[in-house]
Order: C-alpha cells, then sequence, then structure tokens
C-alpha cells in the first residue's frame, strides 16, 4: 500500500510503467470502491442476491483481506507484485520531485532563503520591503542581506510566501509516494 499525497499523475504514471517493467501493478481509486470490492472478497456472497452469479466467478472469500480496510484512507493505492517489499520500497521512495510551494498548502519542511543576489531588478524591491526581508541594490540587482525564513514545519504556505518562493524560483518542497504498509497472507505490516 502506497500513499501519494501531493504527487502528480506524472510522477504516478512513471512509478506505474516502471512497475509495470517488474511484473507489478498499480491500482488507484477511491477508498470506497476499494473497501466494497475487499468486502465482497472477504465476506460470503448471499445465494438470493441480485448478483450472486456474477459474483460468485471472484472465488471462495478471503476473510483475512478484511485487515486492509482500516488502512485505506487517504491518497492510498495497492501495488500487486512478487518483488520483496524491501526492494521495491527503496525504488519507489527513491523517485522525488521538486515542487513549488502551493497557497494554503502545509510545508513539510522548514525553508530559509539564504543572503545573496536574486537577479531581480531594483524595481521590484517594495515587493521585498512589503515581507520585511533585509535586503540592499547592488550592481544593479536586489540583494538579500539576512537569512530569511519563509516556510515553517506544520504550517500553512501563505499567499506572499509562495509568491515569494516563486519569484526567486525556489522549489523548496519533495514529493514522491511512500510506502505505507504491506500485506502479505492475512497480516498488514505498517511502515
Amino acid at each position: 500500500m502506497v500513499g501519494f499525497e501531493n504527487v502528480g499523475s506524472n510522477q504516478v504514471q512513471q512509478i506505474r510503467k516502471q512497475l509495470i517493467k517488474n511484473g507489478g501493478q498499480l491500482l488507484i481509486a477511491k477508498n470506497t470502491l476499494l473497501q466494497y470490492i475487499i468486502k465482497l472478497k472477504s465476506e460470503e456472497l448471499d445465494p438470493q442476491g441480485e448478483d450472486y452469479e456474477l459474483l460468485k466467478k471472484i472465488g471462495t472469500p478471503r476473510p483475512e483481506l478484511k485487515v486492509l480496510l482500516p488502512e485505506l484512507k487517504g491518497k492510498v493505492g495497492l501495488i500487486f507484485t512478487d518483488q520483496p517489499v524491501f526492494e521495491l520500497k527503496e525504488k519507489i521512495e527513491a523517485d522525488k520531485v521538486a515542487t513549488e510551494a502551493k497557497v494554503g498548502a502545509i510545508s513539510p519542511i522548514d525553508f530559509t532563503i539564504p543572503p545573496g543576489p536574486t537577479g531581480l531588478d531594483p524595481s521590484q524591491i517594495n515587493f521585498f520591503h512589503a515581507l520585511q526581508v533585509s535586503t540592499k541594490i547592488e550592481k544593479a540587482q536586489i540583494q538579500i542581506t539576512k537569512d530569511f525564513k519563509v516556510c515553517t514545519v506544520g504550517k500553512k504556505v501563505g499567499n506572499s510566501e509562495a509568491a515569494l518562493l516563486k519569484k526567486l524560483g525556489f522549489k523548496p518542497f519533495f514529493f514522491g509516494m511512500t510506502v505505507e504498509g504491506c500485506y502479505d497472507s492475512g497480516t498488514m505490516l505498517s511502515k
């Protein structure tokens, strides 16, 4: 089971292609649909049910699958593979992509802009002053003179912080899929 919070569709497709090359499959669906399917497979079918003939093709019930139900929270996907989880985990979690800070996103890290030239012309100095960033003009460009903390772990990114990071070309966050747990023969191993 993998989590893919803040992971873009291109990144998901790259991981999906990598899994297919190694004989695996990535399934991403609504949690309610996954829960419904697991319940269908883990419980006895009602012979009086209207879809009994169709559903009996899914095979004998496997009640041990019920351990997956409480784990289906947030943005999760299921990977089906014969590969050892420790090899697969390394491959999945290694694929991280630099991402811009978006307004309202919760910061996963503390991020500080270091002192130095910004490459921006002096006409934009008011923007920095409004944010109380210590600056000076040197060689026809704005230069930051002191460290300026923009993001704090666990706090939302504001409009001005996102605009400042975008203006300076910083992509401070790295997001990728994370292995949340592994199901094997009726046992759910959490991270």
